[in-house]
């Protein structure tokens, strides 16, 4: 009886101490546990940034739905690209490598002199008044070229020109094919093109009842251009251009003939950039 009695006194201890440790040991994993579920009471999760806002700006809610695949995988609408393309250029005001433009003029034609120079009796030292030459003030002009730019706002382009002059007895026609390097100065929505063109003006006489003549000689054309962008790809202005342009005859019998022309450009123009 005794021995049962000091089995039971000596038991209830341990059994008491057992659960003590199983309690301490339960107690952080709780706390813990706790603690991460209150952090995460306090501090929400940061929400997810709409598909549809890209560089602090959005897309339109109504093509939203239908847009959402390409911009949540990176890739933002055609649209849009022209968009920021076009933001991008009004605050920079550079013209980027790959810009292409294609331009159409319109416009008129002044003669202002020729000079020969073999032939000091025609004017004054070789020089000569083209309107008296040709009989008429003005004539008509018309151009097409196209650019396309590298870096630093410098471009390299090729051009056709037309020119048509009423002379005091017959017509002439100047064809102009030549290349062309620009430099643009942009301050949106205006562009300032300077450009400068080199080539072959082939100049055809026509003369009454008689042989049309045809002669090919060097060009060159300065020229300066004002331009305003209505949008990403059309813009308005115009040009005045000053053309320099060259006879030489080696024969003794034409040697005389020889002479450079000057002529001056004023041209509406309209742009369409790729």
């Amino acid at each position: 009886m005794k021995k049962v009695f000091f089995c039971i006194l000596f038991c209830i201890p341990v059994f008491t101490f057992a659960q003590t440790e199983t309690a301490a040991a339960e107690e952080p994993a709780e706390a813990v546990s706790g603690g991460t579920s209150g952090a995460e009471t306090e501090n929400p999760q940061t929400p997810a940034v709409p598909a549809d806002a890209v560089g602090g700006l959005h897309t339109d809610p109504e093509t939203a739905s239908s847009e959402s695949g390409e911009t949540a995988a990176g890739k933002l609408p055609e649209e849009r690209q022209r968009e920021l393309r076009s933001v991008v250029r009004q605050s920079d005001n550079i013209v980027y490598q790959g810009e292409m433009f294609i331009r159409f003029a319109l416009g008129m034609s002044v003669p202002l002199f020729s000079h020969f120079f073999k032939n000091p009796d025609i004017g004054r030292n070789g020089y000569t008044n083209n309107a008296k030459l040709y009989g008429v003030p003005v004539g008509g002009s018309a151009a097409v070229d196209f650019m396309y730019y590298l870096e630093g706002n410098w471009g390299v382009g090729i051009e056709l020109a037309l020119q048509i002059l009423q002379t005091q007895a017959n017509y002439q026609s100047l064809v102009a094919v030549g290349a062309r390097g620009q430099y643009m100065i942009r301050r949106w929505p205006f562009d300032i093109p300077l450009s400068v063109g080199l080539g072959v003006a082939f100049n055809s006489l026509y003369i009454e009842d008689t042989e049309s003549l045809l002669y090919a000689g060097p060009y060159i054309k300065p020229d300066f251009g004002f331009f305003y962008n209505i949008n990403e790809k059309w813009s308005v202005g115009f040009n005045t251009t000053f053309w320099v342009v060259s006879e030489f005859y080696f024969s003794d019998e034409k040697k005389n003939q020889s002479n450079f022309s000057a002529f001056w450009d004023i041209t509406l123009s309209a742009r369409y950039r790729f």
